[in-house]
This record gives structure tokens, C-alpha cells and sequence, in this order.
């Protein structure tokens, strides 16, 4: 991966990171816990990634384990932003560890441009 990718994965990821710090407290009544939000993960990569009915149990309960983590580790946490920011891109990278042994090359391809998008909006969002 090039630098200048890295710089800005890293500078998206802290933008995720410090975004979430900042209306951590004021999370809608919808995502306010570590189950609702990985259920709505799960719904939303169910849907864009076309997951098997084996892969959707499977999925869901990766999610529930790193929303369970975030929620741990990020939001609830009493660490320094930069703490919790090297957290964050540890608990991503092993996430997306997992995640490229349960889905396919192509579901992969479409999950990191998931990703992409949405940490696109969250650096527009933030700054």
C-alpha cells in the first residue's frame, strides 16, 4: 500500500475515532448499544454484500464481538484520543482479518469500498 494511502486510512481512521468520542454521548436511541449497532451492521452488509444464510450468523456474531469491543475500548473508555485511536485501527485490522475468511475475494472488494465510503464521510463530516 502506497504512504500517502496510509496517511490517509490513518488520518480517516483518527477522523472515525475522534468523531465518535465526540457524540459518543449523543448516539441516537437506535444505535445505542453495542447490539443495535452490530445488528445494523450486519443488515446493511447482508444486504450490499449478498452474505449466505451461513455467512449471515457468522458475520453477526463478528460484529457483535468488535461492536461489544468498541464500545469497551472507545467509547466507554477513559484513555487519551490517541490511545483510543491506535484501539480503533488495532480492533479494524483484526476484524478485517476475520472478515477475509468468511467472505469471498469479491464480497472483501465491496466491503473495503464500504469501508472507504464510509470513512470518506466520516472525514467529511468531521472536518
Amino acid at each position: 500500500m502506497p504512504l500517502q494511502v496510509k496517511i490517509k486510512r490513518n488520518l480517516l481512521l483518527l477522523s472515525l475515532v475522534l468523531t465518535t468520542l465526540v457524540y459518543s454521548q449523543q448516539i441516537p436511541d437506535s444505535l445505542n448499544t453495542p447490539l443495535k449497532r452490530a445488528t445494523l451492521q450486519t443488515k446493511e452488509m447482508s444486504q450490499k454484500l449478498n452474505l449466505t444464510d451461513i455467512q449471515i450468523p457468522v458475520i453477526d456474531s463478528l460484529n457483535l464481538v468488535y461492536a461489544n469491543e468498541v464500545e469497551k475500548e472507545i467509547i466507554s473508555s477513559n484513555k487519551s484520543k490517541i490511545s483510543k485511536y491506535f484501539k480503533m485501527k488495532d480492533l479494524l485490522n483484526k476484524k478485517e482479518a476475520v472478515l477475509k475468511q468468511i467472505l469471498t475475494q469479491v464480497q472483501f472488494k465491496i466491503y473495503e469500498e464500504m469501508r472507504s465510503k464510509a470513512m470518506n464521510n466520516v472525514y467529511k463530516n468531521a472536518f
